[in-house]
């Protein structure tokens, strides 16, 4: 069998480089303007606040049931709570995408980080998105897709980390058992008790002592990520 990492995207890959509302002011404007609406100003803010709490509506269920909402129910729903009657297209998908596409960064050390791991263990992104190809995009834009065999997210699984089938399911694309896996990311619980619930090894982003004890290693920065596999699978 083949050993394996499993590495989280969000905070781990990628990090956001414009504060919370950028994104969601861009993602609701381009929303609108596919939809056939050229938002005025005050228009564009009231819709911007009704998609606030549409998505945290959302994200209670998400938190709670572990079930993944998909871009175009969330889409749809959005655009019926501001009036608008409108199909989801791909038009809309691209608006929903291109604020996690144009403003995010990759963290530093990732591509030299992967690159080292790359040939010695089999690698897949595990991430919790609503709209998975806009993951596989960023990491084509970057040159970082081809270091990974495959990208498993919880839109295409339809259950969001920590809930073990998505570690599951990407183990099983990868050909390996728990025993020869670790999990890479930043969130305790999604990525480290998640993976620890299938199984699966962990290696928390953060801080000393932020794992309070579940990781089998803690570390700060990505680029420290290929020798703290090798301590942990060997």
């Amino acid at each position: 069998m083949s050993r394996a990492v499993l590495v989280d995207m969000w905070g781990t890959i990628i990090e956001p480089a414009r504060p919370r509302r950028d994104f969601r002011v861009a993602r609701v404007r381009g929303l609108l303007l596919a939809s056939g609406v050229e938002p005025t100003s005050e228009v564009l803010e009231r819709a911007v606040a009704e998609y606030e709490r549409h998505w945290d509506a959302l994200w209670v269920e998400r938190t709670t049931r572990l079930v993944e909402i998909p871009a175009e129910e969330d889409i749809r729903a959005f655009l019926r709570t501001v009036g608008v009657d409108s199909e989801v297209t791909e038009a809309h998908l691209r608006a929903y995408s291109a604020p996690y596409l144009e403003f995010t960064r990759i963290r530093r050390g990732v591509e030299r980080a992967l690159r080292g791991l790359s040939g010695r263990y089999r690698l897949a992104v595990v991430s919790n998105v609503t709209y998975g190809p806009m993951v596989v995009e960023k990491l084509r834009m970057h040159g970082l897709l081809d270091y990974f065999d495959e990208v498993v997210t919880s839109y295409d699984v339809g259950l969001r980390k920590p809930h073990p089938e998505i570690f599951g399911r990407a183990l099983e694309s990868l050909g390996a058992e728990p025993s020869e896996a670790v999990m890479v990311g930043d969130e305790l619980v999604d990525d480290v008790i998640g993976a620890r619930s299938a199984g699966v090894r962990a290696i928390l982003l953060g801080p000393p002592g932020s794992d309070h004890g579940a990781a089998d290693a803690v570390i700060r920065e990505f680029g420290e990520v290929p020798r703290a596999v090798q301590s942990v699978l060997g």
